[in-house]
């Protein structure tokens, strides 16, 4: 009888611990990592969307899912992953449009892509910085 009580303990906690699999901290820290290091952002990726359940952890996913546009050659998929991204991005910046982490990730982003992405509009107004 105390086997099986000490076996079903093991089985909750082993449970308890594969379903925190996101270490945002570690997310976060390597943001700006996962544009460069191809294997760092298909980790956190792979992460990211399998067990993201919260407004920021889907935040991340987005902007991983955008960093693989400059993981690939191909023209279309640089496009498809961009375009996916951003589409989730802002799906998760309606739906929380006061969440500043979201709105950092996009500030981010948007800072360091390339104009012609068309993702720069209204960059001062969202930065909280446009003086009227």
């Amino acid at each position: 009888m105390m086997r099986v009580m000490i076996l079903a303990f093991v089985l909750l906690i082993s449970k308890e611990i594969s379903a925190q699999d996101i270490d945002l901290n570690t997310v976060r820290n390597d943001f700006n990592k996962g544009v460069k290091d191809e294997e760092l952002c298909k980790k956190h990726l792979e992460v990211l969307e399998k067990k993201a359940d919260s407004p920021v952890e889907r935040g991340y996913a987005a902007a991983y899912h955008m960093f693989m546009a400059k993981h690939t050659s191909n023209p279309f998929k640089k496009m498809s992953y961009f375009k996916d991204g951003k589409n989730k991005l802002e799906k998760e910046l309606k739906a929380n449009p006061n969440n500043v982490e979201l709105r950092f990730i996009r500030l981010s982003i948007q800072y360091h892509i390339p104009k012609y992405l068309g993702y720069h509009h209204e960059i001062e107004k969202r930065q909280g910085f446009c003086y009227e």
